[in-house]
């Protein structure tokens, strides 16, 4: 990030969500090292996604307050979400906390950022306050841009956390948008030459889309986890619409170039330099000094938890969430063995089911349960085969989601289940959404 920016004027660093929960570091510090690395990128603004609020409110502030700790400022926003009356986040307790958008000075212009949360998505599947609610993204995005357009402010970012397809139709729906960088689906934007690296982009980088006033909307979002970082260029005209957009979302390697786990041979290691410097997507990327100091007190706690042996997998357990070959058959970080298995395309990932059956016993031991279901989004990792150590167990399941007893009908069952399943057939749920399949485990009964 600091190269590139380092090269282009008028930068803004924008972060769209989801910056903690899913890994051990959390687990452990709460926040803290998320925000200290969060700190060392210096982002301009940050999104609040859905998984900021799988700890409730007060887990949110608590890490705000780690990223107000350090020196960058970074602005949070939310336009949609309304803080209830006992929250720790509510504006007569934390006015300057979120906010619904921010101006920032670039060059001689303004521009106006917004932020967006999923909100079904973080109501039903996260954990806010009870008093804490989400409203239309759509109304409240076109409130706040009627709002900077009132004062001036003709450029207009929309930073959301609502997925690459909900993106595509937020653009058609309003006035006055001229750039929406997202997140949330975990979106690979790229050329088709990604294809070469086994890869399976689902758009161009950026996609260009038409706002509801027949103006260009430039949208770009990179992908998951930190592999890509985004560089978007928009050009705007003189009344402050888009004129030209182009990027290149930046997917981030070593230099330590391997084939099944030994280094290259010279020439063949020439040959991929020579391929990577081609392409222009690949960059080689030497860890920050500052950023792997930074990491490494909290590294070194994690190591110690993380790598005691648990248990041992015989064999790989695929993850999928949902099952067949259209929605969900790239995701598995173990490769081909596991998107083109037979058996997780025709049930979905063996790893889910694992942890179905896990709930299960544990459900009998302690009352007696005849069926654990476990919402296939709750699984977040394939398990390798080998040693199962402590950090994957973490890295699994993340959330610290709780067991618990639920009387219910076999009618109740079929609805649940029809329901977890019928926005899958429909197309209306994406494997992100995590409430897209369910994972069951049952016993006869008696």
């Amino acid at each position: 990030m600091d190269r590139i920016a380092g090269r282009s004027p008028n930068v803004i660093r924008i972060h769209a969500g989801d910056a903690i929960t899913g890994d051990l570091y959390y687990s452990l510090f709460q926040g803290k090292a998320d925000a200290d690395l969060m700190n060392q990128a210096c982002f301009d603004t940050f999104t609040l996604g859905n998984h900021e609020f799988d700890h409730g409110d007060a887990g949110l502030k608590r890490f705000l307050d780690f990223l107000r700790d350090g020196p960058c400022r970074t602005r949070v926003l939310s336009a949609n979400v309304r803080f209830g009356e006992s929250s720790p986040l509510h504006p007569g307790r934390a006015s300057d906390y979120v906010r619904g958008s921010v101006v920032l000075q670039r060059g001689s212009h303004a521009v106006g950022l917004v932020g967006l949360t999923a909100s079904r998505k973080t109501a039903s599947s996260s954990r806010p306050d009870p008093g804490t609610r989400f409203e239309d993204e759509a109304a409240a995005a076109q409130i706040q841009i009627d709002g900077l357009r009132a004062q001036g402010i003709e450029r207009i970012v929309l930073q959301t956390h609502l997925g690459y397809a909900a993106d595509l139709e937020l653009a058609a729906r309003l006035h006055g948008v001229d750039v929406i960088v997202g997140g949330d689906s975990h979106t690979l934007l790229g050329p088709e030459t990604l294809k070469d690296y086994g890869l399976q982009p689902v758009g161009p980088y950026p996609t260009l889309a038409r706002n509801r006033d027949g103006h260009t909307v430039c949208i770009a979002q990179a992908w998951q986890y930190g592999y890509v970082v985004g560089q978007l260029d928009v050009d705007f005209d003189a009344q402050g619409n888009v004129k030209s957009c182009a990027g290149t979302p930046h997917l981030l390697i070593g230099n330590a170039l391997e084939r099944e786990g030994r280094a290259l041979e010279p020439a063949d290691r020439a040959a991929a330099l020579a391929d990577i410097a081609a392409g222009g997507i690949l960059r080689i990327t030497p860890s920050s000094p500052a950023a792997q100091a930074r990491l490494a007190a909290y590294r070194q706690r994690k190591q110690v938890l993380g790598q005691e042996v648990i248990a041992r997998a015989t064999e790989n357990l695929c993850l999928r969430r949902i099952p067949g070959q259209r929605l969900d058959a790239g995701r598995s970080s173990l490769g081909d063995s596991c998107n083109l298995d037979p058996h997780v395309q025709a049930h979905g990932g063996d790893i889910q089911q694992h942890v179905a059956h896990a709930l299960l016993q544990q459900g009998r031991q302690y009352f007696g349960a005849q069926i654990a279901l476990q919402n296939a989004g709750g699984v977040r990792t394939d398990v390798p085969r080998g040693d199962i150590d402590v950090e994957k167990v973490y890295g699994l399941l993340p959330f610290g989601n709780a067991l618990v007893r639920l009387e219910a009908t076999g009618w109740e069952l079929k609805q649940a289940l029809e329901d977890a399943l019928a926005g899958v057939a429909a197309g209306e749920v994406t494997p992100e959404d995590g409430m897209a399949a369910v994972q069951a485990a049952w016993t006869p009964p008696a």
